[in-house]
């Protein structure tokens, strides 16, 4: 940790230098996905959280996985819509 020339701390990053492989857990996150989309559907949100979903692949934020890598081992993010009545962005998705 050092100090630049306006006071500032400056400290590195805590990345750890052995990293483990993260498990497959596409079913996991394939049940996390039904369970938030159940409660986006009772309270009436889905179509919001859908419209989201598709503009985040039409931004290249997200992609779709080809069905030929869909056997390959992968971690995904599974990750909840989170609706916030009183804010500019009225839905956004915390990982």
């Amino acid at each position: 940790m050092r100090r630049d020339k306006e006071g500032w701390y400056i400290v590195k990053l805590p990345w750890l230098e052995e990293q483990g492989i993260l498990k497959e857990n596409k079913l996991v996150a394939e049940c996390r996905y039904a369970s938030n989309a159940e409660k986006h559907i009772k309270e009436g949100r889905y179509a919001d959280y859908d419209a989201v979903s598709h503009e985040w692949l039409a931004d290249n934020i997200t992609e779709e996985v080809p069905s030929e890598e869909e056997k390959i081992p992968c971690h995904y993010l599974p990750h909840p819509g989170v609706f916030k009545k009183n804010s500019t962005i009225s839905i956004r998705s915390v990982f």
